[in-house]
């Protein structure tokens, strides 16, 4: 890898058996704009560099659950003090 690159990250192998099982979920991503008039059951959002007139659309798309990250770094750069 070259020399900065992400090296975490896992890879993993499932059986048919697995699969089938449902061990897996088919998830969508797309930028918060072209998710503007939709809706969904859960809204996953990674709010680092977006401010809240950018975060509002993704943070009400799901009808059942919408869930923020944000790096806790980014929280206390910002002098919004520490994360709790």
């Amino acid at each position: 890898m070259p020399n900065g690159a992400d090296t975490a990250f896992l890879s993993a192998w499932l059986t048919p058996e697995q699969v089938a099982s449902g061990v897996l979920f088919l998830g969508y991503a797309m930028t918060i704009a072209a998710s503007q008039g939709m809706t969904c059951d859960m809204s996953l959002l990674y709010g680092h560099g977006a401010d809240a007139l950018a975060m509002y659309p993704g943070l009400t798309r799901g009808r059942k659950a919408n869930h923020l990250w944000v790096p806790r770094a980014v929280i206390e750069r910002r002098h919004l003090g520490p994360a709790r």
